[in-house]
């Protein structure tokens, strides 16, 4: 059995058949078979190498992509998942792009100065002046296929951990 680049004839130079027609003379003299590989079934280099667009590619659905200079390429992982995730479009103590968030002023505060990595944080305190005694909040995500990766929360420590609870509900679009 031979392989050696037959896959890839059309990419040889004169040489590699002279000694190509070494090898089939030093066969035939030794009295062995010669069995050529023509098409290597691993990677498909020597198709590939003819035209890599023959590659097979997977089905790509709902992925961000970003396109430079005529060439898209996918976006960096949770860029923009959420809309205004910054806490930086806002009125007052009021977010944009928020689905709600609980009595803004009152329960929920835009803090600038303690903060993750952004300009600003949500702040939930007063919660008994709350009906049910919570603070919640619900951003609008701006990709689905994201969703919200994870959440950076700072608390008190004389909050009892049995006290507290995150639960984050989700929903696809009808």
């Amino acid at each position: 059995m031979l392989s050696a680049g037959l896959d890839t004839l059309s990419k040889q130079t004169p040489d590699y058949f002279r000694r190509l027609d070494q090898i089939r003379q030093a066969c035939e003299q030794n009295h062995l078979e010669l069995i050529p590989a023509v098409f290597s079934v691993g990677y498909g280099g020597g198709a590939l190498a003819q035209d890599p667009n023959l590659a097979e590619g997977l089905p790509v659905v709902d992925a961000p992509l970003l396109v430079h200079n005529g060439a898209a390429r996918l976006a960096p992982p949770g860029s923009a998942t959420l809309a205004n995730g910054g806490f930086e479009d806002l009125t007052g103590n009021r977010l944009k792009n928020f689905n709600f968030h609980d009595q803004p002023g009152e329960v929920s505060f835009v803090d600038s100065e303690i903060k993750h990595s952004r300009r600003a944080s949500l702040r939930l305190e007063n919660l008994t002046s709350n009906p049910k005694g919570i603070g919640s909040f619900s951003p609008a995500l701006a990709r689905w296929r994201e969703g919200l990766r994870w959440v950076a929360m700072r608390m008190p420590h004389t909050l009892k951990a049995e006290i507290f609870k995150l639960k984050i509900i989700g929903h696809l679009p009808a």
